[in-house]
This record gives C-alpha cells, structure tokens and sequence, in this order.
C-alpha cells in the first residue's frame, strides 16, 4: 500500500497544471492588439507627413508629437523605425531655416534638436527590417546633426545612402539643407550640391527641375565668388557651364508641359546666363527668354536690362525669388520627399 502511494502522481498538482494549461488555451494573446495600435502610430505619422505636404506645419507638428508620445508609451521595437522618422520630422518641421531659426533661439534650443536626432539615430539603427526609408531617415538624421554641429562628414553619409535603391529624396535632401543653411562652409556646400546632382543623374526618372535647380545654385554661389574678386578668371568658365547645363535640363520641353515652378526657373537661369555674355546681341536674347518664361508664370515685367537681372539675383544672404524643391512626380514642390 505504501509503495502504491509513491507510485501514484499527487492529485492536486496534475489538477493545477491542467487548469493552467486550459487558462492559456482560453486567454487570447495580445499579438492582434498590439499589431492595431502599432499600425494606428503608423497612420499617425502618415497623416503628418500629408500635413507636412500641404505646408500646414501646426497640425504636422501636432501628429508627429502624438506619434513620438504613443512610440513612448507602447515602448516595442517594432516602432523604432516611427520613431526615429518622428524624431527627425519634429526636428525638420520645426525648423524650416537652419540658419535664421538658430541665430534668434537660445543655444539650449539646438542642443535640445541635436539630443532629438541622436535619439532618432539610435532608433534607426537598431531597425531590423531595413527598407529604404530607415535608411533615408538614417543619412538625414545624420547630416542634419552634422549641420548643427557644423561637422559635415559626406563620406559616412554616402556609406549610408549607398544603399538606396532611390536617392531622389537624399538629393532632394541634400540641395534643402544647403537653401535652408545659410552658414555652410563653403567645400561643405559645393560638396552637398555635387553629390545631389550624382544621384540625380544616377535616376532612372530624371528630376529635370531638381538637375536645373542643383546646377542653378552652384553657378550663383560660384557668382558670388567671381564678384569679389576671388578667382574670378578661373570661375567664370565654370558658372556658365553650370548655367548652360541648368538651361538644358529642359531644352527638350514644350512651354505647355512646363508648370509655374518651372517657368520661373527657367526665367532666372535666363537672366543668369544672359549677364554671364560678353556680346550683347547673346545678352539681350538670354533675357528676352527669361522676360517670356515669367511672363508665361504670370509675371508682367517691363524692366531694362540691369533692373531685370537685379530682380533675378540670387544671393546666399537673401531670400529666393523662387521657392526650390524636389518636384515628385505628381508635380507637387516639396522641402522633403518623403
């Protein structure tokens, strides 16, 4: 009878496993509704970013901090790629020129921004699903850190954006931070620019006014230079090849498929190249077409020759005639594609 006693299992336990075993059977996981309220932080952010491309920064703003407040309080990794673009984006919307934005704020103010795009680095990075957006996110946080910093390193960003199946948003990217950074070291800027236009011209749906826009810049930039004094024999050549190649980004366009952005591009790379001619017959035609082109945008100008090119400059130090950005491909102007 003892030994029967040994042998036999003790009730009471077998009754509580088998009772655990039947809970876990009956209780649900938690898999479906934290998968919900994952997708709704998506939607979140995205509803930002439409905000964003409709130039409403306030409720832009507004969604990127609830995403950045629910990526807080869910606390998963399978946000972590939300998180990091929300980080950026608040960094980004916020401050639509580097330059004006952090010559009037308290220096706690970009130390604070550049603790934000640690973050967003650090949340990038341990992604691990890596798509093209983690890793655009990833380069741009990265250089706008660099910008704050005043600490450009392209090589690390190149490493990264290496790895893009499409850069048109890193060229897009590239040519904002140096409209939007007014105190860019000079190799810093033209750097940027020439790596813009690389991957502009690595595209397989060719960004004309983007390539228009790149090349545009650098030839004003070098402008500027030649007007000091500084280099001026040597950079001439080099302006108005820059200008010649902007105006052939759309020497194949009929005016009718140009839009208002393009017209007034056009207009100003004109006007540009018209007071880079020695002749004055090739002076006068070159404005002429930059007369027709902001005529077609809607702009009546009657003006001589010298007041005309002064309307078009383009100075580092003031603000653009024109608003630049990557044109997508539904024909929207955009400071980030994103």
């Amino acid at each position: 009878m003892v030994e029967d006693a040994k042998r036999k299992k003790p009730m009471g336990l077998k009754k509580k496993k088998d009772q655990e075993s039947e809970n876990k059977k009956l209780k649900p996981e938690p898999v479906e509704e934290e998968e919900n309220e994952i997708e709704t932080v998506e939607a979140l952010l995205e509803t930002a970013l439409a905000y964003y491309d409709e130039q409403d920064i306030e409720n832009a703003l507004n969604y990127v901090r609830a995403v950045i407040h629910e990526c807080n309080r869910l606390d998963t990794e399978m946000l972590d790629k939300t998180y990091g673009q929300a980080l950026f984006c608040l960094v980004t919307f916020d401050v639509p020129s580097v330059y004006e934005y952090y010559a009037n704020t308290e220096p706690s103010i970009k130390e604070e921004h550049v603790g934000f795009l640690d973050l967003a680095v650090e949340k990038l990075i341990s992604v691990k699903e890596i798509d093209d957006d983690s890793t655009f996110y990833l380069g741009a946080a990265i250089l706008r850190k660099m910008v704050l910093m005043n600490q450009i390193d392209l090589s690390k960003i190149k490493e990264i954006w290496s790895k893009l199946s499409d850069k048109s948003r890193a060229s897009s990217f590239l040519i904002k931070t140096c409209e939007n950074d007014l105190d860019l070291p000079n190799d810093s800027y033209m750097s940027c620019l020439n790596l813009a236009i690389e991957y502009l011209e690595e595209s397989s749906e060719k960004d004309r006014f983007g390539l228009a826009n790149a090349h545009l810049m650098i030839g004003t930039y070098l402008q500027d230079y030649a007007e000091a004094g500084e280099n001026e024999d040597k950079e001439t050549k080099l302006i108005i090849d820059n200008f010649e190649k902007a105006f052939d980004c759309f020497k194949y366009v009929c005016d009718e498929d140009l839009d208002e952005d393009d017209l007034l591009l056009l207009a100003e790379i004109c006007a540009n190249l018209g007071c880079m001619q020695p002749n004055e017959s090739d002076r006068k035609n070159f404005y002429s077409k930059a007369s027709h082109y902001s005529k077609l945008a809607g702009q009546e100008l009657e003006l001589d020759d010298e007041d005309f090119v002064n309307s078009f400059e383009r100075r580092i130090n003031k603000v653009d005639v024109i608003k630049t950005g990557k044109k997508s491909s539904c024909g929207k102007s955009s400071i980030i594609v994103i």
